[in-house]
């Protein structure tokens, strides 16, 4: 039975996360958001007696997990439950460094967002030689995703695997060094990233003759009309490659990752 429901845009994680440290329950506090592009995510963090035993969200666990929440700007509702302690998880997260990092990230969240106005702005490599400047490798592996081209900054998100403030961070660090630039204008259609992702999805599952299905009918750049044609013009001829149940997780597949 849900205890507490709300809006992480009305009550910020690290109220919240004091807000459950002082009504001493136990249960799961669950977490529901969309990204920039309409891509749905969740999380959840586990409670016994007030004190947070773990945190989740995605693919991520822990301090990342706060991280990626603290920005979500999520739903959340708090359900009471019997939870679960071993002699491992007893001890729980330390709640005031929680509250800590959530402020903290959102602070940085909120000076980011002021330079990169939105995840779907794109981001362009400016040729510059690379060879001059130190990069971690974090930075590293954003501007290679960056160089090959038609890249958002949510298409950073969906490939590298850091919370969205991280990525941000990063990207603001590249154009500080003057490796990227930002453009306001937002990538219309699939963007390079996007299909490279999905075809190498589709090759794992469907071999060279699925592949060469998907790229028969999708293709960079597309609009959003021609999109919903081919979808479907896609899901009928992989059916008879890969069967029903295949051909719809590969097309739940493609609508996740591009986020129509």
């Amino acid at each position: 039975m849900a205890l507490l429901s709300g809006s992480l845009i009305d009550v910020g994680l690290e109220a919240l996360l004091s807000l459950m440290h002082s009504m001493a329950k136990s249960g799961v506090l669950s977490f529901a958001w969309k990204d920039d592009s309409g891509v749905s995510h969740d999380g959840t963090i586990t409670f016994y007696g007030g004190v947070p035993l773990q945190a989740v969200a995605g693919p991520f666990k822990g301090k990342m997990a706060i991280e990626a929440l603290a920005t979500s700007e999520s739903q959340f509702a708090f359900a009471s439950d019997n939870v679960t302690v071993s002699d491992k998880t007893k001890q729980g997260m330390d709640l005031q460094e929680l509250m800590n990092l959530a402020q903290a990230t959102l602070t940085e969240w909120n000076q980011l967002k002021a330079v990169i106005s939105s995840m779907k702005n794109a981001v362009h490599w400016t040729n510059f030689d690379i060879s001059s400047v130190t990069l971690s490798g974090q930075e590293f592996n954003v501007v290679t995703l960056i160089s090959k081209g038609g890249c958002t900054v949510q298409d950073l998100v969906g490939n590298v695997a850091l919370p969205p403030v991280e990525v941000l961070h990063i990207v603001k660090s590249l154009m500080d060094k003057g490796l990227v630039t930002i453009d306001t204008a937002v990538v219309v259609g699939i963007t390079n990233a996007q299909y490279t992702t999905l075809m190498e999805f589709i090759l794992s599952f469907t071999g060279v003759q699925g592949r060469d299905i998907f790229k028969k009918h999708l293709h960079v750049g597309m609009s959003t009309k021609e999109y919903a044609v081919a979808l479907s013009e896609f899901e009928e001829e992989i059916k008879h490659v890969a069967g029903t149940a295949v051909a719809k997780k590969l097309v739940e597949r493609i609508q996740s990752v591009i986020g129509k």
